[in-house]
């Protein structure tokens, strides 16, 4: 038995049918270019037989005013345009040899454009020797008359012509469109039954590989194996399938240490999961939630609806952002919880504390990816250390400026300020300072780089907190 490919096959059928239909494609457009090439060529002949008439009409004109005048520049120009009609005629020969009128017409007209010229000559010649006519003027424009009827008649026979080599055309690539719709369907249902003999000898393995499988899952390891077939990729399933049925047995043993070690691994991936959860939580301060309810209810007594509904709006977007799985979240996303978050404090704040926040963007539609609520937390330490004694004036001054490779966040407060022991403490992991020990540490861990926060604070004169939020962020997966 051969051993063949089921995906060579399958590929190889698609092929054909490319190629099928390149192939009548590129045949339609030659027989298109070939109609539309000799079309273009009779439309030139006839153009010429149009200039040859007009020449004509021309040479005569030239000759009535020689006879009127006897200005040899008249005669000049008919000579000129007498030789100009000889040769678009001569050289459209080879075409009149396409129809018999075409031939005789234009053979008429030559010869008589011949004589006709023979007897301007003589009439010119005796004008200016003073002999006898050999022939009348009259004559001469009789002549004239009927080339003009015979150049007529060859050109309605060329455009005759024309029609008729046009419909044969059309005949013919219609004739042959019609055999290859034909040719195309008979091999189109050829291909087709290929593919349907390959999917269902495939469909029938599969059902044998089910049935197996099925076997498999009652404990019934003693059911026949899956024959193979003349496909070698359908038979490496095959293969697999049969050798997994006679080793599974031998796995179940080997299950229960498996399962303990699964249990002792869903154990510390959920002791994992509490703890980031329990990180993300600490994000909201409790306190600031109960001042926010309590305010909600405030505003709900005093029949204040607007300001409740928008206050129950922001707290539960800042509320399903520290409870969501996201590792990081957009700039932009950022921003809109950072301004729910100043809205609740403002309102908690009763003017004590101005919040304001200057977005700045210069570099398109380009953003930044940042752990959620990593802005509000140094917001939150502002107003809670830096301004916790304040009682008017109060200012937190929020900047977001673009830069070519990131964005930074400036939050500037004018309150008490720290010396540097106290700085420092700020900026490690203890209580009262978490937030800033978060932050930092959460940035790090996203952007791999040591430089993503600065803190400049002065006794009495406020404290400045940069970040800086590449809009690259390291590949590695943050942990916590």
């Amino acid at each position: 038995m051969s051993i063949r490919n089921l995906r060579t096959e399958v590929v190889t059928v698609y092929i054909i049918i490319a190629i099928l239909f390149m192939g009548t494609s590129l045949i339609d457009s030659y027989f298109d270019h070939h109609i539309v090439r000799r079309n273009g060529e009779l439309l030139q002949n006839y153009e010429q037989i149009n200039q040859a008439i007009v020449a004509y009409n021309h040479s005569s004109t030239s000759f009535r005013l020689y006879n009127r005048n006897k200005n040899l520049l008249h005669y000049e120009e008919y000579l000129k345009t007498y030789d100009e009609v000889v040769q678009l005629l001569t050289s459209l020969s080879e075409a009149f040899k396409e129809s018999e009128q075409t031939v005789l017409y234009s053979r008429i007209s030559l010869h008589m454009l011949q004589e006709r010229h023979q007897l301007i000559e003589d009439y010119v010649n005796y004008k200016s020797n003073k002999a006898t006519l050999s022939e009348d003027y009259e004559w001469i424009t009789l002549m004239g008359n009927y080339i003009t009827g015979f150049l007529g008649d060859l050109l309605s026979a060329y455009l005759e012509r024309i029609n008729q080599q046009h419909s044969e055309a059309l005949n013919q690539f219609n004739t042959f469109q019609g055999i290859v719709n034909v040719l195309k369907i008979a091999f189109l249902l050829i291909l087709a039954f290929i593919l349907e003999r390959i999917v269902h000898k495939s469909r029938q393995k599969m059902r044998e590989a089910s049935h197996v499988m099925q076997e498999i899952g009652k404990q019934n390891f003693e059911v026949e194996d899956i024959r193979p077939t003349s496909y070698d990729d359908i038979n490496e399933f095959i293969i697999t399938t049969n050798t997994m049925k006679r080793e599974i047995h031998e796995l179940i043993a080997q299950i229960e240490t498996f399962s303990q070690q699964k249990i002792e691994h869903e154990q510390q991936k959920r002791l994992l999961a509490e703890s980031r959860f329990k990180e993300l939580q600490v994000q909201i301060n409790p306190h600031f939630l109960f001042n926010t309810l309590s305010m909600i209810i405030r505003h709900i007594q005093s029949d204040d609806k607007q300001t409740s509904i928008r206050l129950v709006k922001e707290t539960s977007s800042l509320l399903r952002s520290s409870l969501n799985n996201k590792m990081t979240i957009t700039l932009d996303e950022e921003l809109e919880l950072l301004r729910s978050y100043l809205f609740i404090q403002q309102l908690l704040l009763q003017q004590r504390i101005d919040l304001v926040l200057d977005i700045r963007r210069g570099y398109g539609t380009t953003t930044a990816y940042v752990p959620p609520l990593v802005i509000q937390p140094i917001v939150e330490n502002a107003v809670i250390h830096g301004l916790k004694d304040t009682r008017s004036g109060g200012l937190i001054d929020i900047q977001v400026v673009e830069k070519q490779d990131r964005f930074e966040v400036t939050v500037a407060d004018n309150g008490i300020g720290m010396n540097p022991e106290l700085l420092a403490s700020a900026l490690q992991e203890k209580e009262g300072h978490v937030g800033l020990h978060s932050v930092y540490q959460r940035l790090y861990l996203l952007y791999q780089r040591e430089d993503v926060m600065e803190v400049q604070s002065t006794p009495r004169k406020g404290t400045r907190v940069l970040l800086r939020l590449y809009k690259e962020a390291s590949l590695s997966t943050p942990s916590f």
